[in-house]
């Protein structure tokens, strides 16, 4: 019996050693090779089969690799026809070739689960991205890509923290993982880590110097942080790799003017005009500038491009018919005037400046009317908001309420993104796909940071001015 006991294990020893040996190593090594070599081959020849039908090249291949009995090696090709599906934008065939991974083995669930979360995601379907995302960090807990697409749900529904928690662990799994990184600074900026953020995207940038949405990430992060300079550089670095680029240029001429720097805002502000006319922080911040420089011939043809954007707002045609004042053209003053009081009968201030112009250019009977209905006006308004007076003619101010700091300097308009990126803080920066990966992108659903409103309106007369001039 003993006997017997040792030669079983001697044979045991026997059946380990074989298995172990090199022959066995080498036969793996040549056949994972050989099956490489027929995948490549296969995905190459696979969209030529039958010119213009794709799919059907794919549906060719897939039978006689299964035929053969390379079963892996089919369906790692029905993978690829998914993926050419999505090449196509054929989403709903995507999907369904992709849910037949479901009953398959554990790895191609997993990529296939991957992929479904990331479609579903981008069709903003977060109930199924969130379900597929699941199964796959159940099958491989692993899978950077399927942590992305759970962090990527958790930060649509506003969860930072829990998306920031995913991004965490998918770097843990995969430290070079750009999409993982990219999303953890921008969860890091929606919590208000920024520096922890800013160190993040600067290992992006490490990773992807070209890349402009990164340039940009750092470059406003560093303009809330205060960084004013710094930010400067980035944004010019980011100038330079996308030229004329509306946004950008309106983020330099904003960080200038808070450096207080206005020649070189007015030149970049001029130049984001130039490409993106429409723009009104830009139209309204340099019609204020040339009218707090008393240069306002050429302030009121931004004023009437305003006016053309936004006809509903009274204060850009005030502002127009303000500026005709005080280069001496009255009857155009007077005529802008008389508009304004036609659209807007119960607007006080244009009332007032009816009266003064009237009284200046001798028309008794216009005063006498305009008087009288002005008079009528605020009695109704309990006498004009705050004991409103009545000023001389020779009182002016063009207020731009949103756009002038406190007296003596000019605030920058509101923080825009750049028009032909992405910006901000998208979480649809980097999905999951699996084969090819996904990219990252910006966003366009960036913050936009305000500026400072002001405090104290400014004045660009000689006179000391009544609040009650000011156009609203």
């Amino acid at each position: 019996v003993e006997e017997g006991e040792e030669g079983e294990e001697d044979g045991g020893s026997i059946e380990i050693a074989l298995a172990e040996d090199g022959l066995k190593r080498e036969f793996r090594k040549r056949r994972k090779e050989l099956q490489r070599y027929i995948l490549t081959a296969a995905r190459l020849i696979a969209p030529k089969v039958v010119p213009g039908r794709e799919i059907e090249g794919y549906d060719w291949v897939v039978s006689h690799l299964t035929s053969h009995g390379f079963m892996e090696l089919a369906s790692q090709m029905d993978m690829a026809k998914a993926l050419e599906f999505l090449s196509q934008k054929d989403f709903k065939s995507a999907v369904s070739c992709l849910k037949g991974f479901e009953k398959k083995q554990e790895d191609l669930k997993a990529s296939a689960a991957t992929n479904l979360s990331f479609l579903y995601f981008l069709e903003s379907d977060v109930k199924n991205a969130e379900k597929y995302g699941k199964m796959a960090t159940d099958v491989d807990r692993y899978n950077a890509l399927a942590l992305v697409n759970s962090g990527n749900c958790s930060f649509v529904k506003e969860d930072y923290e829990e998306a920031r928690r995913m991004y965490a662990e998918a770097v843990n799994v995969e430290a070079d993982c750009l999409e993982a990184l990219y999303n953890l600074a921008l969860a890091n900026k929606s919590l208000g880590n920024l520096q922890y953020a800013h160190d993040a995207f600067r290992k992006v940038n490490s990773m992807i110097p070209e890349s402009t949405d990164v340039m940009f990430q750092i470059g406003d992060i560093l303009y809330v942080m205060g960084r004013h300079e710094e930010a400067v550089k980035w944004f010019e670095a980011l100038n330079t790799a996308v030229p004329n680029d509306p946004g950008v240029l309106n983020m330099l001429g904003s960080l200038h003017c808070t450096l207080g720097d206005e020649a070189k805002a007015l030149h970049f502000y001029l130049e984001s005009h130039r490409i993106y006319p429409a723009s009104m922080n830009v139209i309204s911040w340099i019609g204020a500038f040339y009218a707090k420089s008393e240069m306002y011939e050429k302030a009121v043809p931004y004023f009437e491009l305003a006016t053309n954007i936004k006809p509903l707002e009274v204060k850009w045609k005030l502002m127009v018919a303000s500026c005709y004042r005080r280069i001496g053209a009255f009857p155009l003053a007077l005529r802008k005037y008389k508009e304004i009081h036609k659209e807007t009968p119960d607007n006080v201030e244009c009332l007032r400046y009816l009266v003064h112009l009237c009284n200046e250019l001798g028309s008794r009977e216009e005063v006498l009317g305009y008087a009288r209905k002005l008079k009528k006006l605020e009695k109704e308004k309990g006498g004009g908001k705050g004991g409103q007076r009545q000023g001389s003619p020779q009182q002016d101010s063009i207020a731009a309420a949103h756009h002038l700091g406190q007296r003596g300097g000019m605030q920058p308009p509101m923080m825009q993104r750049p028009v032909s990126r992405g910006g901000g803080g998208d979480p649809y920066a980097a999905g999951g796909l699996e084969r090819p990966r996904s990219s990252v992108s910006a966003g366009r659903s960036g913050r936009n940071t305000p500026s400072k409103l002001a405090q104290e309106e400014d004045d660009w007369g000689n006179d000391e001015l009544g609040d009650d001039l000011l156009p609203m």
